[in-house]
């Protein structure tokens, strides 16, 4: 480089801010070709993902990059960005003009507890991303699971969301049994998965060492059993309804000597603090899935990412899952759940809880479950419900 020629700095900065408002401009208007494509694909009832069309943009992208210097690997990480944020975008606009919940100005949803619990935070987070805002919500809470499922049959709530599983203490199993129990009368229309973040909450200034009783539902307590175990033998375990109710205690009895294992989120709801945080077994990644269930059955649009629960019982003898799990695999579905319970009175016979990656009315998923029951593969089978998937 000859010594008297100089950068300007200021004109090449000027030149990029240019090209950043120009790729701004043309981001905006490919996301509005993206919401007229979903508008096409409701027309002809179209998938929203077209998994060859997008190996074979991204093969394109790349060849026309090389003459251009682009790296392969450049290319991939922006462009694989920018068709997920297109397939969140449709999926988002087919959801709001296909599904009925989307048009509800006020739901009344049933959970566990009261403001504050983990099934008041899923609550509010599954509806917020549906209907917008939280104030949507008029809430019903409930002392039990079984009272949940009542409120919805009963018409006393319009949805109701029930934990199902949590990736520490496993499976809540009386949820699935409640689920076999109503299968015929309330169906699943949702899920949605939360962070679990347990912490040691008191209501006044204290520490661990003054703390004598501690307060939770059962849950927490399975989540945090290592903590737990840890304490000295004159601390004691209260178990209660609910985190919410549990939290309530601690905040009536504004003691130094009680705590409570709850959420920090939860706890801005009682005034209470956190003197340890983390206490769950399972430090990272614990998360606790839940459903949402209705008295009436969703229709989930064709193009939607669809998710499909069932429940079946078969009679407990060598090789009698086997046959119906392989009618679902001859037909290309994909299970991606599978939860074994007791029947009541049967001891002879077992329930499974199914998921299926496949909406309802896949003519697949039809041609498996006809299959199952000509073929006389189950006792009893009934689907759930049919949802949009969670991404």
């Amino acid at each position: 480089m000859s010594g008297d020629y100089k950068i300007d700095l200021i004109a090449l900065r000027d030149e990029i801010t240019d090209l950043d408002e120009s790729l701004l401009k043309l981001l905006a208007r490919r996301r509005e070709i993206s919401i007229e494509v979903a508008k096409s694909k409701i027309q002809d009832r179209r998938a929203i993902r077209d998994v060859a069309r997008e190996q074979l943009l991204m093969q394109n992208l790349v060849k026309k990059g090389e003459p251009l210097a682009l790296d392969e690997n450049y290319i991939n990480h922006i462009y694989r960005t920018i068709v997920e944020d297109s397939v969140d975008l449709q999926i988002k606009y087919i959801a709001e003009h296909s599904l009925p919940e989307h048009h509800q100005d006020k739901v009344k949803v049933a959970f566990l507890g009261g403001q504050g619990s983990y099934s008041h935070i899923a609550a509010c987070t599954y509806y917020k991303s549906k209907l917008g805002s939280v104030e949507a919500i008029e809430e019903v809470g409930c002392h039990g699971f079984d009272d949940i499922f009542k409120a919805v049959k009963a018409e006393e709530a319009d949805n109701a969301i029930l934990p199902l599983e949590n990736t520490s203490s496993g499976s809540i199993n009386e949820v699935y049994d409640l689920l076999q129990k109503y299968a015929e009368e309330i169906h699943i229309v949702g899920e949605q998965t939360i962070d679990v973040k347990h912490s040691l909450l008191t209501a006044v200034d204290s520490e661990l060492a003054k703390i004598k009783t501690i307060y939770a539902h059962f849950q927490p307590v399975a989540q945090c059993s290592d903590f737990l175990a840890s304490l000295p033998e004159d601390v004691h375990v209260e178990a209660m309804s609910s985190t919410s109710a549990a939290m309530a205690k601690v905040a009536e009895l504004q003691d130094p000597t009680v705590a409570v294992i709850g959420s920090e989120q939860g706890a801005q709801f009682y005034g209470l603090t956190s003197i340890i945080n983390q206490v769950a077994n399972q430090k990272e990644a614990n998360t606790t899935r839940f459903v949402v269930i209705s008295k009436e059955r969703l229709q989930v649009p064709q193009q939607s990412l669809a998710k499909t629960s069932l429940i079946m019982s078969v009679n407990q003898e060598p090789g009698a899952l086997v046959k119906p799990l392989l009618a679902f695999s001859e037909y290309g579905l994909d299970l991606c759940k599978l939860e074994s319970r007791p029947i009541n009175g049967k001891p002879k016979e077992e329930m499974f809880y199914i998921d299926v990656m496949a909406n309802a009315n896949d003519p697949q998923y039809q041609k498996a479950l006809g299959h199952i029951i000509n073929e006389r593969m189950t006792n009893y089978v009934v689907t759930l419900g049919c949802y949009e998937r969670e991404k």
